[in-house]
C-alpha cells in the first residue's frame, strides 16, 4: 500500500513540476515579442518628446517625401565634406556675428550613435499601455460584450489607471487586475462611463489614434523583431536628440521650424539630386534673419535631420506605413491629458458599485 502511495505521489509530482515550465516557456518567448514591441513604443514617444520643443514630432518627418537610398547618402557626404572644408575656412571673414560660433563635425555626429538611456517617463508609459493591450486581449477571449481590441485597451488603461478611488495610478499594479478593483473584468456600465468621462478630457480626439497606434504596434511585434526595429529606431533617437540640440542653439522658434519642414517637402518633390537639393535650401534659408555661418549651420542640420531619418532607420515612413499608422499618434503627454480633475470626481462618484459588479462578473455570477 505504501509503495502505491508512493507512486501516486510522484506521478503527481511529475505532473506537477512538468506542466509549469512548458507553459512557462511559451510565455516568455511570447512575452518577448511583448517586451520588443513595448521598447520600440518607448522609443518613438521619447523622440516625439525630444522634437516637441521645436513644434514638430516624428510623424511629420516621416510623411517628409522618400527618396531612395542614394539620395540620403549624397546628404551625407555632403554634410562631412562640408564640415571638414569649414573647418578650414577664417571664420571672421565669414561673420562678425556670435550667434553661432563653429560649424558641426558631421562625421563625429554620424560615426557609431551613442546609445542614450531612455528615460524613466517613456519606459514607464509604453508599460502602461502594453498591459492595457494585454489585458484586453485576454478579455476578448473570456467576455461576449468586449468590443474590438482598440476599444478594450483604451477601456483597460482606463480600469487600471484613471478609474482608481484614491486617485490616478500611472503604475501598472497587477494586483488590481483580479483582486481591489477587479481591473481585468469590467462590464458595460464601466464602458458607457468611460466613453462618457474621455469626451471631456483634454486632447480626447486622439485617445482613439492613440490606442488604434497601440494595437497596431502589437500587432506587428513578430515582424518589428525580425526586422531589428529597436535598433533602427535608437539609431535615429541618438542622430536626431544631436541634430535638435544644434537647431535648438540657432534657431529653435516653433514657428519657424514649421515652416522649414514645409520647404522641405516642398524641395524634395521637386529635386531628386542631393546636390540641387542643397543649394536649393540653402538659397530658401537665407533669405531668412540669419548670419551665413547661421545659414549654413540651419541648412546643414536639416540635411542631418533627413539622413537620420532616411538612413539611420532605413526609411522612417517605409516602417510605420507597414505597420497602417503615423508616428504622429504617439503625443508623448496623452496620459497626463487623460486626467480631468473636475471629471473625475464624477467618475469615481460610483467607482465602488462599478467594482463590485466587475468582482460578480469575476466569481461567475
Amino acid at each position: 500500500m505504501k509503495k502505491i502511495i508512493s507512486l501516486i505521489l510522484s506521478i503527481l509530482l511529475l505532473l506537477v513540476n512538468f506542466q509549469p515550465v512548458a507553459y512557462a516557456a511559451e510565455t516568455q518567448n511570447e512575452m518577448s515579442d511583448i517586451d520588443y514591441a513595448t521598447e520600440v513604443m518607448a522609443e518613438i514617444l521619447e523622440i516625439n518628446k525630444i522634437l516637441e520643443p521645436l513644434g514638430i514630432n516624428l510623424g511629420d518627418l516621416q510623411k517628409l517625401p522618400q527618396k531612395d537610398s542614394a539620395f540620403y547618402e549624397g546628404l551625407k557626404e555632403y554634410l562631412i565634406t562640408s564640415s571638414k572644408s569649414s573647418s578650414t575656412t577664417d571664420r571672421s571673414s565669414i561673420s562678425s556675428q556670435p550667434s553661432v560660433t563653429s560649424a558641426t563635425d558631421w562625421e563625429k555626429v554620424f560615426e557609431d550613435p551613442e546609445k542614450p538611456k531612455l528615460s524613466a517617463e517613456s519606459k514607464n508609459d509604453a508599460s502602461l499601455w502594453a498591459y492595457a493591450w494585454e489585458m484586453a486581449s485576454l478579455n476578448q477571449k473570456r467576455d461576449y460584450n468586449a468590443k474590438d481590441l482598440i476599444q478594450e485597451t483604451k477601456y483597460m488603461f482606463m480600469s487600471h489607471y484613471v478609474d482608481i478611488k484614491t486617485g490616478p495610478s500611472f503604475i501598472v499594479d497587477k494586483s488590481i487586475s483580479d483582486d481591489v478593483y477587479f481591473s481585468a473584468w469590467i462590464t458595460n456600465d464601466d464602458r458607457n462611463t468611460y466613453d462618457t468621462y474621455l469626451k471631456h478630457t483634454r486632447n480626447s480626439d486622439k485617445v482613439f489614434e492613440f490606442t488604434k497606434g497601440v494595437v497596431s504596434m502589437y500587432n506587428s511585434r513578430k515582424w518589428l523583431k525580425e526586422i531589428d526595429e529597436l535598433t533602427q529606431i535608437t539609431t535615429v533617437r541618438s542622430f536626431l536628440k544631436k541634430i535638435v540640440d544644434i537647431i535648438k542653439e540657432i534657431d529653435g522658434s516653433v514657428e519657424e521650424m514649421r515652416d522649414r519642414i514645409k520647404l522641405v517637402a516642398s524641395l524634395l518633390n521637386e529635386e531628386n539630386n542631393p546636390k540641387a537639393f542643397v543649394d536649393n535650401l540653402k538659397n530658401n534659408l537665407s533669405n531668412a534673419n540669419y548670419d551665413k555661418m547661421a545659414t549654413d549651420n540651419m541648412n546643414d542640420a536639416l540635411c542631418a535631420m533627413l539622413v537620420a531619418v532616411g538612413i539611420g532607420s532605413g526609411g522612417i515612413g517605409d516602417i510605420f506605413s507597414s505597420m497602417g499608422i503615423s508616428a504622429l499618434v504617439f503625443y508623448p503627454y496623452m496620459i497626463k491629458d487623460l486626467y480631468d480633475k473636475v471629471w473625475f470626481v464624477s467618475l469615481i462618484q460610483y467607482n465602488g458599485l462599478r467594482v463590485g459588479n466587475r468582482m460578480l462578473r469575476a466569481y461567475g455570477f
